[in-house]
């Protein structure tokens, strides 16, 4: 056995094609544990693990993961961070929201890295908290359901009763998603 003393709630794991094991979680809610990753070589029980920031900006706590062709794992949604209030500058309040995130994770590197088509970051149509999210037999990914994303005023996008399920198929394109 291991000792775990890095107090990272590991809300996720996957098991990458190196043969370690990345472990995150996020944010939380009002919990605000370290948006950052480990890996975990379990053949090496005395490995010192090293953390591993989250991709700029992005929270994945809540997200949902599914490796893509190149090996590399594919991070839909996550929770959405609180804002401030446009007009009045007051700290909105998003917990238990989606984002709208395509995270991507680079065993080899090591790294995190947002999607991204010609330097432009890529973004889900629809805020996703807690979606799902599938490969299908042509390399692409399904992404279903999640709780959707507020505005930056506290309230759901126009069209969006609460509790705000996102009600879009989206189908991400390999390689830039």
């Amino acid at each position: 056995s291991m000792t775990d003393n890095r107090g990272l709630f590991v809300l996720h794991a996957a098991l990458l094609h190196t043969g370690e094991v990345l472990c995150f979680s996020g944010h939380v809610e009002v919990a605000m544990y370290a948006p950052l990753c480990y890996l975990l070589d379990p053949s090496n029980s005395g490995a010192v693990l090293s953390p591993i920031a989250f991709p700029p900006g992005a929270d994945l706590f809540c997200c949902h993961y599914v490796y893509a062709p190149d090996g590399r794992l594919l991070a839909i949604g996550g929770s959405q961070h609180d804002a401030h209030h446009p007009v009045g500058g007051a700290l909105v309040y998003r917990g238990s929201t989606g984002s709208k995130t395509i995270g991507l994770f680079d065993p080899t590197a090591r790294s995190w890295s947002l999607s991204r088509t010609g330097g432009v970051v890529n973004e889900l149509r629809q805020g996703r908290w807690y979606p799902t999210a599938v490969v299908l037999p042509d390399g692409r990914v399904a992404v279903f359901s999640g709780r959707r994303e507020l505005e930056d005023t506290g309230n759901f996008p126009a069209g969006v009763s609460a509790p705000g399920i996102a009600d879009m198929v989206e189908i991400l394109v390999p390689p830039d998603w």
